[in-house]
């Protein structure tokens, strides 16, 4: 009998509790003897209820049979814990999923760096920008974005890798055949094309609530680490990083605005241990990798920054232009490369275009309220427009 079906019907009996699958399969040797067994057998097993015996005992396997057509029948691809192809990864966690539907892409997953994106579906704007472009980042020096698909952080993780023309992972909590949020149907269709989106619930699984946590194992153990873009305390990124934790994994972690509810849990990794994320180089210096942090276009300026006798006309033309200069090149508000910021992050750069300021300076000058300004300023340092200094000083990165 086809080993798929065996492994179906096996987690269709103990209703994709991997837990007590684990049970079974650490007393059998595969799952064929697994299908074999009888009554007696399945009630020595500790961790098995009578009811799981029982259902252990109906060998009927026409319903697993219709499974495997059905997903043939739509492209998906079925994956158990037996196959060549199942990622290793996967077998060296906990409660690994014995068995996986795919569609899309059967990747090569243990040779690739795949990186966790997780956080809150009612994502900022600050927490959007941060996942996507961190994701683009990362996928654009080789980095396997893997996620969950959902609303928020999920899905901009997503479309960064994607626009990073790279392969992403999505990991469903839900039937193979349900797309959750139904506005993700698009993207759903592009993570296909060179990635794949797989889950361990069989077709028709409405997304209950429950099935996410469970979910979450999946994400963490697939991925070397896991970064929470942003997450307030009690959210599902927050039981992905304990997964991750829990597998032996990386957990990094964006900080956010002390006052905003939305990165508390993100601070509170930070503080519990997990790694401070500002850039992409961050995650990737890990895994021996290194690039160049990446800011905003430079400046073009014409002046010879090699310092040579000048005459003393000169010096007294250097010495007015100095005047109208901060930190050897000019810029103003009005430069290019200011040309996309909201009026808020304009507010604080025009701040200190004219000097270094600390927090309380810039309070009184952009008249911001301080949920405000805390929260932009960390968005201004992860886009590279300005650095932070000791005693909470802000300084332009002009660099």
């Amino acid at each position: 009998m086809d080993q798929r079906i065996l492994w179906i019907w096996i987690s269709n009996a103990l209703k994709t509790d991997s837990r007590k699958i684990t049970c079974l399969y650490d007393r059998f040797d595969s799952a064929e003897d697994i299908f074999r067994a009888g009554m007696e057998d399945y009630q020595a097993i500790e961790g098995l209820t009578p009811q799981d015996a029982a259902a252990l005992c109906d060998k009927d396997v026409t319903r697993a049979e219709k499974i495997l057509a059905y997903c043939q029948s739509m492209g998906a691809k079925v994956l158990t814990f037996e196959d060549t192809y199942y990622a290793y990864a996967l077998r060296k966690i906990f409660d690994p999923p014995y068995v996986l539907y795919v569609k899309g892409n059967i990747l090569p997953w243990d040779r690739m760096l795949c990186i966790g994106v997780v956080g809150t579906r009612h994502a900022t704007d600050y927490g959007k920008y941060a996942a996507e472009e961190l994701s683009f980042a990362l996928a654009r020096e080789g980095v396997t974005i893997v996620s969950g698909m959902a609303a928020g952080i999920d899905s901009c993780g997503h479309r960064g890798a994607l626009r990073a023309k790279a392969p992403t992972i999505a990991v469903l909590g839900c039937g193979i055949d349900v797309v959750y949020p139904a506005s993700n149907a698009a993207l759903e269709r592009e993570i296909e094309r060179d990635g794949a989106v797989l889950t361990e619930y069989p077709p028709g699984t409405e997304p209950k609530g429950t099935n996410f946590p469970r979910r979450n194992r999946i994400i963490s153990g697939l991925s070397q680490g896991v970064l929470v873009a942003e997450a307030p305390v009690k959210s599902g990124a927050l039981i992905t990083a304990d997964c991750a934790l829990a597998q032996g994994k990386d957990v990094f972690a964006v900080p956010g605005g002390i006052y905003t509810p939305s990165s508390a849990g993100c601070n509170l990794l930070i503080s519990q241990g997990a790694k401070l994320v500002s850039c992409a180089a961050d995650i990737l210096e890990e895994y021996g990798m290194h690039i160049e942090k990446i800011h905003p276009p430079k400046k073009e300026f014409q002046e010879n920054s090699e310092q040579a006798p000048v005459s003393e006309k000169t010096q007294d033309k250097t010495a007015e232009k100095a005047k109208a200069v901060k930190n050897v090149i000019q810029v103003t508000i009005d430069d290019p490369m200011y040309r996309d910021l909201t009026d808020e992050e304009k507010s604080i750069i025009a701040v200190l275009i004219d000097q270094n300021a600390s927090c309380d300076e810039l309070l009184e000058k952009t008249k911001l309220p301080a949920p405000k300004l805390l929260s932009t300023l960390t968005l201004l340092e992860i886009k590279g427009y300005l650095n932070s200094l000791p005693g909470k000083h802000y300084t332009l990165n002009l660099q």
